[in-house]
């Protein structure tokens, strides 16, 4: 068997900081900016480009679940304590679980309220119907989005602890040079 690289090739490298800067400004999206507009053709806007990001994200997540499993990885990078190390394994399973299923409660939500059509370019916003299908997959996608972003905050602490806490330069894996 061949030796494991030392950091990730550049397609792996390139696709975690999309999607980690997609994910970022579609919770920021999600949570604070798409709530507090009026209803009307800006946020039919809105939430068309916020759908369309978030097809996007399930899309690289999916790609990059795939070039995990073929390509050779590096290592995974021991803290010295069994748990930890556990617990950064399960981050990052947890990381592109979570973010597959943000993005089907958000379909699922989309579907049964009506907004699937916003998709497409008719940017009328549905009103908002008070079924418990329409309920639980909204509720599904904003308790998951707060879900994921415990995970975010797991995986930068983790990348923090190795950085300045362990200084093996863990981030190093990550950068493009």
């Amino acid at each position: 068997m061949a030796t494991p690289p030392l950091k990730y090739n550049k397609a792996q490298i390139m696709l975690h900081w999309l999607s980690a800067a997609l994910i970022i400004i579609m919770l920021f999206a999600g949570l604070v900016v798409l709530p507090n507009l009026p209803d009307g053709g800006f946020k039919a806007f809105a939430v068309q480009m916020h759908m369309l990001t978030g097809i996007a994200i399930f899309f690289l997540t999916l790609v990059r679940i795939v070039l995990k499993k073929k390509l050779q990885q590096p290592l995974y990078a021991s803290t010295g304590n069994a748990l930890l190390d556990k617990l950064g394994v399960v981050t990052h399973y947890a990381l592109n679980i979570v973010t597959l299923l943000v993005v089907l409660a958000g379909i699922g939500f989309a579907l049964s309220a009506g907004f699937w059509d916003v998709l497409w370019g008719v940017y009328v916003m549905p009103a908002h119907t008070d079924s418990a299908l329409v309920g639980f997959f909204h509720e599904a996608h904003e308790i998951l989005a707060f879900v994921l972003i415990g995970l975010i905050v797991l995986h930068v602490a983790g990348a923090v602890f190795h950085q300045h806490v362990l200084k093996d330069n863990l981030i190093s894996r990550m950068k493009m040079r």
